[in-house]
Protein backbone atom coordinates (compact mmCIF):
# COMPACT_ATOMS: atom_id res chain seq x y z
CA UNK A 1 0.00 0.00 0.00
CA UNK A 2 1.46 3.68 -0.78
CA UNK A 3 0.42 6.52 1.69
CA UNK A 4 -0.34 9.71 -0.48
CA UNK A 5 1.77 12.27 1.01
CA UNK A 6 -0.16 16.01 1.05
CA UNK A 7 1.54 19.21 0.95
CA UNK A 8 1.41 20.91 3.75
CA UNK A 9 -0.90 24.25 4.26
CA UNK A 10 0.68 27.85 3.06
CA UNK A 11 1.15 30.05 5.99
CA UNK A 12 1.13 33.27 4.57
CA UNK A 13 3.50 34.78 7.47
CA UNK A 14 6.08 32.62 5.71
CA UNK A 15 5.64 34.28 2.37
CA UNK A 16 7.81 36.90 3.23
CA UNK A 17 11.15 37.24 2.56
CA UNK A 18 13.68 36.67 5.65
CA UNK A 19 14.77 39.51 7.36
CA UNK A 20 18.15 40.09 9.08
CA UNK A 21 17.27 41.20 12.39
CA UNK A 22 20.70 43.30 12.61
CA UNK A 23 19.72 45.16 9.81
CA UNK A 24 16.83 46.87 9.63
CA UNK A 25 15.60 48.87 6.71
CA UNK A 26 12.92 51.30 6.31
CA UNK A 27 9.41 50.61 5.45
CA UNK A 28 5.71 50.09 6.13
CA UNK A 29 4.96 47.90 9.09
CA UNK A 30 2.15 46.73 11.09
CA UNK A 31 2.61 45.82 15.24
CA UNK A 32 0.48 44.86 18.09
CA UNK A 33 1.22 46.87 21.27
CA UNK A 34 0.05 43.95 23.37
CA UNK A 35 -0.89 40.43 23.14
CA UNK A 36 -3.97 39.67 21.08
CA UNK A 37 -4.68 44.17 20.78
CA UNK A 38 -5.10 45.71 17.57
CA UNK A 39 -2.80 46.67 14.94
CA UNK A 40 -1.31 49.52 14.78
CA UNK A 41 0.53 51.21 11.79
CA UNK A 42 4.57 51.44 12.22
CA UNK A 43 7.07 53.05 9.68
CA UNK A 44 11.02 53.35 10.14
CA UNK A 45 12.85 55.81 7.69
CA UNK A 46 16.16 56.49 7.08
CA UNK A 47 17.01 59.90 6.00
CA UNK A 48 18.97 63.07 5.75
CA UNK A 49 18.67 65.39 8.75
CA UNK A 50 16.49 68.60 7.62
CA UNK A 51 17.38 71.89 8.38
CA UNK A 52 14.53 73.36 11.48
CA UNK A 53 14.27 76.63 10.02
CA UNK A 54 13.79 75.64 5.99
CA UNK A 55 13.36 71.91 6.05
CA UNK A 56 15.46 71.39 3.20
CA UNK A 57 18.01 68.31 3.66
CA UNK A 58 21.33 68.95 4.62
CA UNK A 59 24.20 67.12 3.85
CA UNK A 60 25.08 65.95 7.15
CA UNK A 61 24.56 62.43 8.80
CA UNK A 62 21.27 60.51 7.79
CA UNK A 63 18.93 59.46 10.78
CA UNK A 64 16.63 56.85 11.84
CA UNK A 65 13.30 57.36 12.52
CA UNK A 66 10.53 55.07 13.86
CA UNK A 67 6.95 56.04 14.23
CA UNK A 68 4.31 53.48 15.69
CA UNK A 69 0.74 54.51 15.22
CA UNK A 70 2.31 58.37 14.35
CA UNK A 71 4.20 58.95 17.05
CA UNK A 72 7.84 58.70 17.50
CA UNK A 73 9.63 55.57 19.40
CA UNK A 74 12.23 58.01 20.62
CA UNK A 75 14.17 60.71 19.05
CA UNK A 76 15.84 60.35 15.57
CA UNK A 77 19.13 59.25 16.15
CA UNK A 78 21.94 58.15 13.94
CA UNK A 79 21.75 54.92 15.59
CA UNK A 80 18.98 52.63 14.98
CA UNK A 81 19.18 51.40 18.27
CA UNK A 82 18.96 54.97 19.82
CA UNK A 83 16.61 55.70 17.11
CA UNK A 84 13.70 52.84 19.07
CA UNK A 85 13.97 51.55 15.48
CA UNK A 86 14.50 47.31 16.86
CA UNK A 87 11.21 47.77 19.03
CA UNK A 88 9.54 48.15 15.31
CA UNK A 89 11.89 45.65 13.10
CA UNK A 90 11.86 42.91 15.58
CA UNK A 91 8.17 42.63 15.99
CA UNK A 92 6.63 44.27 13.13
CA UNK A 93 4.95 42.36 9.96
CA UNK A 94 5.85 44.26 6.79
CA UNK A 95 3.20 45.73 4.84
CA UNK A 96 2.12 48.22 2.08
CA UNK A 97 1.69 51.74 2.34
CA UNK A 98 -1.99 51.31 1.76
CA UNK A 99 -2.68 49.14 4.13
CA UNK A 100 -0.12 51.49 6.96
CA UNK A 101 -2.59 54.48 5.76
CA UNK A 102 -5.54 52.78 6.29
CA UNK A 103 -4.67 51.67 9.86
CA UNK A 104 -3.80 55.31 10.85
CA UNK A 105 -7.05 56.29 9.70
CA UNK A 106 -8.92 53.26 11.29
CA UNK A 107 -6.90 54.49 14.72
CA UNK A 108 -7.73 57.88 14.44
CA UNK A 109 -11.44 57.08 14.08
CA UNK A 110 -11.50 54.69 17.37
CA UNK A 111 -9.53 57.76 19.22
CA UNK A 112 -12.23 59.75 18.52
CA UNK A 113 -15.28 57.75 18.97
CA UNK A 114 -13.51 56.56 22.33
CA UNK A 115 -12.32 59.61 24.09
CA UNK A 116 -15.66 62.26 22.79
CA UNK A 117 -16.21 63.87 26.00
CA UNK A 118 -19.71 63.88 27.60
CA UNK A 119 -22.06 66.20 26.48
CA UNK A 120 -23.60 68.49 29.59
CA UNK A 121 -27.78 68.15 28.92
Amino acid sequence: MTTVRRPAPINKRHLEPARVVGEPEPGFFRVQLVSRGPYYGARIEYAPSTDPETGEPMDRTWWWTATIDGELVADPAPCPVAAGVFKVWEWGSSIGEEEYNGLIERSKRERSVRFKPFEEV
